[in-house]
C-alpha cells in the first residue's frame, strides 16, 4: 500500500479521508465513516481490506454488528486525537 499511497492521488486521498474522521463530531464519525467507505471502497485492490481494519479497530464491530464496540470505541480513540 506504501507505494499505491505514494504514487496514485486516489490511494492518497482515500486515506487522507479515513485520517480526516478525527475532525467529525463522535455522534457524526460513524455515518461519515460509511460514506467514506462506500466511496472508496474500489481504489486499491486491497483497499476492502483495510476499511474492515480500520472499522473493526475503530469504529465499531463490522456494520452488521451495529451493538458491538470496536477494539478501541470512538469515545476513547478520536480523544486522543484532540
Amino acid at each position: 500500500m506504501k507505494e499505491a499511497y505514494e504514487t496514485e492521488n486516489v490511494v492518497r486521498r482515500s486515506v487522507r479521508c479515513l485520517i480526516a474522521l478525527v475532525l467529525f463530531r463522535e455522534e457524526d464519525v460513524v455515518d461519515a465513516f460509511e460514506l467514506i467507505a462506500d466511496d472508496i471502497g474500489e481504489v486499491y485492490e486491497r483497499m476492502p481490506e483495510r476499511l474492515s481494519y480500520f472499522e473493526h479497530t475503530y469504529i465499531r464491530a463490522g456494520r452488521n454488528a451495529i451493538n458491538r464496540p470496536s477494539l478501541f470505541p470512538i469515545q476513547s480513540s478520536f480523544q486522543l486525537c484532540r
